[in-house]
């Protein structure tokens, strides 16, 4: 397993490859002979079981695809990663690779559609080329798709958008584009590309606002845009960050740095506000900028937190941890306020992280999971606590998500593999894991009980009450964003906004979302909304009608709410009421004298069809046509007082 995301109800999504056969609970998948496919699965903490999973397909004598990332937006799962195949298939959905098999492949993103015990692709698209393409970073925002990558063609094409690799083919440059998702298809808006003439490979992608935040290695020099960074007489990688802006016509870089001057391999990104942590692996001495740290000879996992002026980017801080021998590699970061979680995997006998030392279940050179917190105190970065996890034959840690207090870790383990629980065998080396942990010290996520009232027109005073409300920084009536209060942890004061429809109520807080247990009900005022006042040349042989924007009651009360007058009655004028779907009709017993003025009272009796009541009664006048036929035609007068 290579990723994995959490969607606002607490599920895990995990996404990878896999070869042979592979079995998510009651799902079991199958590679075709010799090759390897993507897979994506839902796991459901509160089932504690497998909900479903999926796979590619391919035609070809030899199946090589892989998904290397996965991102989650209510309940649409999105993954990307490479196909080696001519062809690959999601579902009915299919993309072919230019070349024979083994030249070219193709840079993918498919949409899954979650419904809850099943999973369906919905689209799938990809950059293709003659070389190696790959989508190895994703985020969704609204329905903007951001991907990066890396590419070794001489042209990539993301139809109709086509880019050059930067020197020629089979040097590998860094791209990132935007998808636009349609619901059942996607197509690009743009593509960006950067790099030099080696070997320049994108690790961490984060869209915050209308900003891209890239991170990654470059050799010898590379360019973003206007900035050029690097050292063109070192071979050696180096760290870069940079930051990318956007809009609906493209994209440009608004500032690009070298993020260490030392040998580094950053493997993680994560962004809060205008702080940037990445997270990497170096050997010997780590520089950047006033951050300095010294290491052993094996690989050092890093932390260290940028801060994004607008104009460039400037390290405060950062973190070692350090193995006995061997190597430590981060493969995952997250962070929450001044929370970072890293996850990967070490080799040596041991590995320290502060004042905890880990030491490995196996012998030196297999590889052991940890899950490492560490506190940001703003000018500087500690060590908190550290957690091992695995056995005796290999395991690695490759992401890190968090969901109201639970600390996900998804990885690879070969069994027999302990964390707090053992995963037994027999099985193959490389099995998928999600693990978690309970962080108290996190924010639980939100719960909600009640909404009062349950239903009521745009302005409506809500009182919501629930647990855990003291973070909330959002609510929405049917994803319609409103004004609130947070009167207490347990209690949310909101106003039903304009534009609101039916449908839940939704909090969103940093540590998560909720939704209200039953839907709101927006009502449509019951009010007058457009009169006609002092019409003339109304038909004098047809009923006076009264037109509502919702459907009017047919009681005795609101029957009698509607009330005519007229000259030839010398006062009330004799008739009877019917209520038909929005319409409140009067029948005069005999009709209206041509050219005589006609008076109508509506009180506030009358009410629709769930109890609602005129806000307040209404009085209106027209006159009659002259001659037997007015333009309404023969047969009916209509007065339309509310929509």
């Amino acid at each position: 397993m290579q990723t994995l995301a959490t969607d606002t109800d607490g599920n895990v999504f995990v996404a990878g490859w896999f070869g042979d056969t592979v079995s998510f609970g009651s799902t079991k998948l199958r590679a075709a002979p010799g090759g390897h496919h993507s897979f994506v699965a839902k796991w459901s903490p509160t089932a504690n079981a497998f909900a479903w999973a999926l796979q590619t397909t391919t035609t070809d004598s030899y199946a090589a695809d892989e998904a290397f990332t996965i991102a989650v937006q209510g309940h649409d799962v999105y993954i990307g990663g490479i196909a080696l195949s001519t062809n690959v298939s999601f579902g009915p959905f299919r993309l072919t690779s230019p070349g024979t098999l083994g030249q070219g492949s193709c840079a993918y993103v498919a949409r899954i559609a979650d419904d809850g015990a099943s999973g369906s692709f919905r689209w799938a698209t990809a950059a293709t080329g003659l070389g190696y393409n790959a989508v190895k970073q994703l985020a969704v925002r609204g329905n903007g798709v951001y991907m990066g990558g890396s590419y070794s063609s001489g042209l990539l094409t993301a139809s109709p958008l086509q880019l050059y690799n930067i020197v020629t083919a089979n040097s590998f440059d860094i791209f990132v584009g935007k998808l636009v998702d349609a619901g059942t298809s996607a197509s690009f808006e743009w593509l960006q590309g950067a790099g030099g003439t080696n070997r320049d490979e994108l690790t961490g992608l984060v869209v915050q606002n209308n900003h891209i935040y890239l991170s990654g290695s470059i050799v010898r020099q590379a360019a973003f845009g206007a900035f050029a960074i690097g050292n063109a007489s070192s071979s050696t990688p180096r760290a870069f960050l940079a930051r990318l802006r956007f809009d609906s016509t493209g994209s440009s870089f608004d500032w690009a740095v070298q993020a260490s001057t030392s040998a580094a391999a950053p493997t993680a990104l994560a962004v809060q506000g205008n702080s940037c942590y990445v997270a990497g692996t170096f050997t010997g001495t780590f520089s950047s900028g006033p951050v300095s740290m010294s290491g052993g000879t094996g690989g050092e996992t890093y932390v260290v937190k940028y801060q994004d002026s607008g104009t460039t980017a400037t390290a405060l801080w950062g973190v070692a941890g350090t193995p006995s021998s061997g190597e430590a590699t981060p493969r995952g970061l997250a962070v929450r306020g001044n929370s970072l979680y890293v996850s990967g995997y070490f080799t040596g006998a041991t590995a320290r992280f502060g004042s905890t030392t880990l030491t490995n279940a196996g012998p030196v050179g297999s590889g052991d999971v940890y899950l490492a917190k560490l506190t940001d105190s703003n000018n500087s970065g500690t060590w908190s606590w550290a957690l091992r996890g695995g056995g005796p034959r290999g395991d690695a840690g490759t992401q890190v998500v968090l969901s109201g207090q639970q600390v996900y870790v998804g990885g690879a383990a070969t069994p027999p593999a302990t964390f707090s629980s053992t995963i037994s065998g027999p099985y193959a080396a490389g099995e998928a894991f999600v693990a978690s942990v309970t962080d108290t010290s996190l924010a639980p996520v939100p719960v909600l009980s009640s909404v009062s009232p349950a239903l009521g027109p745009v302005g409506t005073t809500v009182v919501i009450g629930g647990t855990n409300l003291g973070g909330t920084t959002a609510v929405a009536f049917n994803g319609t964003a409103a004004t609130f209060t947070i009167d207490s942890p347990t209690q949310l004061t909101a106003s039903v906004p304009a534009g609101a429809s039916t449908g839940l109520v939704r909090v969103t807080a940093v540590s998560g979302v909720a939704n209200s247990p039953l839907p709101f009900t927006v009502t449509v005022p019951f009010a007058v909304v457009t009169v006609p006042r002092n019409q003339s040349n109304v038909s004098a042989t047809g009923p006076v009608a009264v037109t509502f924007g919702t459907p009017v009651s047919n009681a005795p009360a609101s029957l009698g709410a509607l009330s005519v007058f007229s000259q030839q009655a010398g006062g009330r004028k004799a008739g009877a009421a019917t209520a038909t779907a929005n319409t409140l009709a009067f029948v005069p017993a005999t009709g209206f004298r041509a050219g005589e003025t006609v008076m109508v009272t509506l009180t506030n009796a009358v009410q629709n069809t769930t109890g609602t009541a005129l806000s307040q009664g209404q009085t209106f006048q027209f006159t009659t046509a002259t001659s037997s036929t007015g333009p309404l035609g023969p047969g009916r007068s209509t007065v339309a007082v509310g929509t």
